[in-house]
């Protein structure tokens, strides 16, 4: 993650130098006129990109402590809206959802299943380097819906907590649209729900099932000017 925040950041320094560079000027100050050295207020999204990582499997029907390859395809919508601080630097609040597509095992002792993101909340900084030029940081928290999570004798219908903290560079084309590269690191967990020792309830769903994944993503960004 450290190794591709620093280059993050160098593409990012260098860029921003070509961005200074004479040719292009004329069209920075052009987008500068608007911008006024933040991209401030309502900012849409669109993103896919492949996903990899490990389920861990502590507990689940005939399953414990077992790790399980995952990969697949994640796309998302995000709305955020940017406030300044200093200068080029702020911060964002949003939220956003999703679908995340896994590629299924159908013979194996573990079977995931592709699974819908909700609504969730999403904290981030912001810094615009210049009215092109864009990298921020955010923390996400979300659900996510499994319906179907299988082993070879059982399937359990779950909502699981999503943490996602991620980074992504905006590069601005347009006046109001960008290219986005972003990369996220996310972690799930489900775990059954806690009862009181003298409840009468019972719970199917006796599992617990975490995963921990990364996503590059290529996506597009609309800025409400």
């Amino acid at each position: 993650m450290t190794t591709l925040l620093t280059l993050v950041t160098l593409v990012t320094l260098f860029l921003a130098d070509v961005a200074g560079a004479a040719p292009l000027k004329q069209t920075l100050h052009a987008y500068d006129r608007y911008v006024l050295k933040f991209r401030r207020e309502h900012n849409f999204a669109i993103m896919s990109g492949v996903t990899r990582g490990t389920w861990y499997v502590q507990r689940f029907n005939t399953i414990t402590d077992r790790t399980f390859p995952a990969h697949g395809v994640l796309s998302r919508f995000q709305y955020t809206f940017h406030l300044p601080l200093v200068g080029g630097f702020g911060y964002m609040l949003g939220s956003g959802v999703g679908y995340h597509y896994e590629s299924p095992n159908t013979r194996g002792e573990f079977r995931p299943v592709s699974a819908w993101q909700f609504p969730g909340i999403v904290l981030g900084l912001v810094n615009n380097f210049n009215s092109v030029l864009r990298l921020s940081t955010t923390a996400e928290a979300y659900l996510e819906r499994h319906e179907g999570l299988k082993t070879r004798q059982k399937a359990i219908f779950v909502t699981s907590n999503v943490f996602d903290f991620g980074a992504a560079l905006d590069i601005f084309y347009d006046l109001s649209f960008a290219l986005r590269l972003e990369f996220h690191q996310r972690e799930l967990l489900y775990d059954k729900p806690n009862l009181p020792s003298d409840s009468i309830e019972t719970f199917d769903v006796d599992a617990r099932l975490g995963k921990k994944d990364q996503v590059w993503g290529l996506g597009m960004v609309y800025h409400l000017i």
